[in-house]
């Protein structure tokens, strides 16, 4: 058959009438979609031009509120109030009880010459003002969804990464584990950085039971359970295993588009159920991703390394009298302000006002709360040794107990030795809880100290009588 040529069928073909009229449709729908976008050629809205304003009109107030709920967002600001449904008022006028963040800005941007958003209010159907926390929950859903498409999209453009998961539970009682991304990307001055992005946060038991649950449905020769079965509070349905949480784990970066062949790390705690080799998280994950090695947190094995030292009884007492004072002067306003009294009049020119908790989970604070103390210790027995006078009965008791506490030998030369390991343990647990810190970095840092460590160990005579020289002057004053 002869295609081409002047008797050819194709060159026939180009001469008919119905090829020039679907040439000229062809022509005419590039036109059209290229001139008014994707979103405008609706057929609808092509012949109903009414369709058409309206469109665009909604879209103009749905604008305003999802900016002010990213603004919220940002800001980490609630958004409910006590009482946050019902009619919003397009006057602008706040109601006589709270009904929260979300509400009260709408108002604020309607007071301010809003003009769209108040109209909408105006003349919008009950049922369609969108300003209900249902919108709010959609609206930040989505604003998820976008977040999270672009960091696994920066992830897939870089290829490899690393995965980074911790578990707490928060006031509700609810076990949620954090899922981070940890890559390499270039930014625009060509300098490359370590990122660490949040990719998700599941709540674990919730996640784990759901699985478990289309497992056995999967399963035709397991047994089901009837749903007139009573619930029996012996049996544990929800097992949250190393095996349960590896699966969540790799759930979570499937789900948002990862490729599991390019995680070459998975960095947890040192929990069993996180860190076993044979049944693990750690274990899962390595059998799905075989390239994801596991790491122990950096900053976690220097916290329960610098934590052995409590195992010695005057050490232990030394942070305890710490915290009590810390307490002792954070739970009553008179007290302390009778103590910013003391270090403005005593050290005008000193910064630090007051003590600083000892944290028992962060050992960074550990380490500035010994130094704040170091330093303010003349001040806090100043402090205390006035108050002594007072006329309330608890303050004096416990004024008091606490100077016969801090001014013991042990107490001094405990809180001396703490000040001098911490003086150099404090830049390093800073570093490594450092955002895009590079492992190079990190073990350079922890290679220092150690040196500066292993110094002190071989002069220990030097550097014991060094440190008693101090302690005795503290207690002279």
């Amino acid at each position: 058959m002869k295609l081409s040529g002047k008797d050819g069928v194709l060159s026939c073909h180009e001469e008919t009438q119905f090829h020039k009229a679907a040439h000229l449709r062809a022509v005419e729908f590039q036109s059209r979609y290229s001139s008014t976008g994707a979103h405008k050629s609706d057929i609808r809205s092509v012949i109903d031009r009414n369709r058409r304003t309206e469109v665009e009109a909604n879209r103009a107030f749905f604008v305003s509120l999802a900016d002010i709920l990213m603004t919220c967002a940002k800001q980490d600001i609630p958004l409910r109030g006590h009482r946050d449904d019902g009619v919003l008022s397009a006057d602008g006028n706040d109601p006589p009880h709270n009904d929260g963040n979300w509400r009260s800005l709408i108002r604020v941007t309607i007071r301010h010459g809003n003009n769209v958003l108040a109209q909408h209010l105006k003349t919008a159907r009950r049922n369609a003002t969108y300003t209900s926390k249902t919108v709010q929950n959609e609206l930040l859903q989505a604003a998820g969804d976008l977040i999270r498409r672009k960091i696994v999209t920066a992830v897939n453009s870089v290829r490899f990464f690393s995965v980074l998961a911790d578990e707490t539970q928060d006031r509700a009682k609810h076990e949620l584990l954090q899922v981070t991304v940890c890559y390499v990307a270039q930014e625009q001055d060509g300098k490359w950085i370590v990122k660490e992005d949040p990719l998700s946060v599941l709540n674990l038991l919730n996640t784990i039971s759901e699985q478990q649950t289309c497992s056995t449905a999967d399963d035709e020769e397991a047994e089901t359970v009837d749903d007139a079965t009573p619930y029996d509070p012996a049996e544990e349905r929800v097992r949250m295993t190393g095996a349960s949480i590896g699966n969540s784990l790799v759930t979570a970066m499937q789900q948002a588009g990862l490729e599991l062949k390019n995680c070459v790390g998975c960095g947890f705690d040192g929990a069993a159920a996180m860190s076993s080799e044979r049944i693990g998280a750690a274990a899962f994950v390595k059998s799905k991703a075989p390239l994801a090695d596991y790491f122990h947190c950096t900053m976690h094995s220097f916290n329960l390394s610098a934590s052995q030292s409590s195992k010695i009884v005057e050490i232990r007492h030394c942070f305890d009298c710490i915290q009590e004072t810390v307490s002792f002067f954070r739970f009553s306003a008179k007290r302390t302000l009778c103590l910013e009294n003391v270090v403005k009049h005593r050290a005008p020119e000193s910064k630090r006002v007051r003590l600083v908790s000892v944290c028992s989970t962060r050992f960074i604070e550990r380490h500035t709360a010994v130094l704040v103390f170091s330093e303010m210790m003349p001040f806090v027995v100043e402090a205390l040794h006035g108050m002594t006078r007072w006329n309330s009965a608890d303050t004096r008791r416990s004024s008091l107990q606490l100077l016969n506490n801090i001014l013991t030998p042990q107490f001094i030369v405990s809180l001396v030795m703490l000040e001098s390991i911490t003086a150099v343990m404090h830049p390093v647990s800073y570093s490594l809880q450092k955002v895009g810190i590079d492992i190079i970095g990190a073990i350079q840092q922890v290679d220092n100290l150690l040196a500066v460590l292993c110094d002190w160990r071989k002069d220990a005579e030097e550097k014991f009588s060094k440190l008693f020289d101090k302690s005795k002057q503290i207690a002279r004053v």
